[in-house]
C-alpha cells in the first residue's frame, strides 16, 4: 500500500493506494488523518472502503510531500560505506563503528515532488544533491529494540537531503543551517508501506542530475541498518508518529569531486528509490521568483 499526499483546492487530501483501487482517506495530512498512526490505519481504511464515490484526485491536483509537518527529522551522516571511502582519510580514521552521527533537519525545510529547490543568493556557488531512504515513524516509542524497532515503522519514502556545503564546512560550520535553509528537503513522490517493503535491505539507489548518474548504490552498503538506528535514536529520543529518520546518502556526492559539481539554477535532481520511486525537483535561483 501507498499514502500519496495532494493539494486539492489548496488544501491537502490523502489518499492511498490499495488492492481495491484508489481510497480518499480524507482531508488533512498524515498526522491529521491517521494521529495514531499505525493503530488508526485500519478504521481509517475501512470507512474510505465505504465510502462513494471512490477515486483519485481531481485533474488539477498538486502532488504533495506525503509528510509535511513531522514533530522531528531526524538524518544520519556518513553511514554508506562508499561515501565514507569517498571521503578523505582523516574523516575515515576518525569515523565510529560503533553508532551513528545524527543532526537534526528543519521541517520547514519540506517541499513535494515537482517543487523548487530554492537557492539563495548568498549560497548559490556550493549546493550539493544528497539522494536518501528516508523512514516514516507510524508508532509513538523509546527504547526500541532490534526485536520491536520495525513495529513502529509506518513506511518509506525517498529524501533528497539538499546541503549548502559553503555553510556546512566554512567558518564555525553551520550544519544546521547549512541543511535547514527553505526547500532543501524534498521528499516524496509516495510513502510506501511495510507490506511492500518489510525488508528494507538491498534496495538500489540512485540520483541523477540532468539525466546523469551521479550516485548509484544500494541500502546494503549501510554501515547502519534502519533497525540499528532506530534502536539508537531511541536511546535519547521519544519517537513520535510522522516523524522522519533518513538513513545517509551513498558516493557520488557533488563536492567531493574534482573539480566539484554543484547544483546550479535550471538543473533537475531525481533521486530513485527502487520499490519507492522517483522524487524530481527543478533548481532554481531566488531571483527567479515572481
Amino acid at each position: 500500500m501507498r499514502l500519496i499526499a495532494y493539494a486539492v483546492d489548496g488544501s491537502p487530501r490523502l489518499f492511498a493506494t490499495t488492492d481495491e483501487g484508489i481510497l480518499d482517506l480524507g482531508e488533512g495530512g498524515l498526522t491529521t488523518v491517521l494521529p495514531r498512526g499505525l493503530d488508526d490505519l485500519p478504521s481509517v481504511l475501512a470507512a474510505a472502503s465505504q465510502a462513494l464515490p471512490r477515486g483519485g484526485p481531481p485533474a488539477g491536483a498538486i502532488l504533495l510531500a506525503p509528510i509535511s509537518s513531522p514533530s522531528k527529522m531526524l538524518f544520519v551522516g556518513l553511514n554508506y560505506r562508499d561515501h565514507l571511502q569517498e571521503l578523505p582519510l582523516s574523516v575515515q580514521l576518525g569515523f565510529s563503528t560503533t553508532e551513528p552521527a545524527v543532526f537534526s533537519k528543519l521541517p520547514s525545510a519540506i517541499i513535494g515532488p515537482g517543487a523548487a529547490i530554492v537557492i539563495p543568493s548568498e549560497v548559490e556557488s556550493t549546493v550539493d544533491y544528497e539522494g536518501e531512504l528516508a523512514i516514516v515513524i507510524g508508532r509513538r516509542g523509546r527504547h526500541l529494540t532490534k526485536e520491536n524497532a520495525l513495529n513502529h515503522v509506518l513506511g518509506y519514502t525517498v529524501a533528497n537531503d539538499v546541503s549548502d556545503r559553503g555553510l556546512q564546512f566554512d567558518g564555525v560550520g553551520q550544519l544546521t543551517i547549512g541543511k535547514g535553509l527553505d526547500t532543501f528537503c524534498p521528499l516524496g513522490p509516495a510513502l510506501v508501506l511495510k507490506d511492500e517493503i518489510p525488508d528494507p535491505t538491498g534496495l538500489r539507489i540512485r540520483t541523477t542530475v540532468n539525466g546523469v548518474i551521479r550516485q548509484e548504490s544500494n541500502t546494503e552498503n549501510m554501515t547502519f541498518s534502519v533497525v540499528d538506528i532506530l534502536v539508537f535514536i531511541t536511546k535519547f529520543i521519544t519517537l513520535e508518529v510522522g516523524d522522519i529518520v533518513s538513513t545517509g546518502t551513498p558516493g557520488g556526492v557533488g563536492f567531493i569531486k574534482n573539480p566539484p559539481e554543484f547544483l546550479r539554477p535550471g538543473d533537475e535532481v531525481v533521486v530513485e528509490v527502487e520499490m519507492i520511486g522517483q522524487l524530481s525537483n527543478p533548481v532554481v535561483s531566488a531571483g527567479a521568483i515572481k
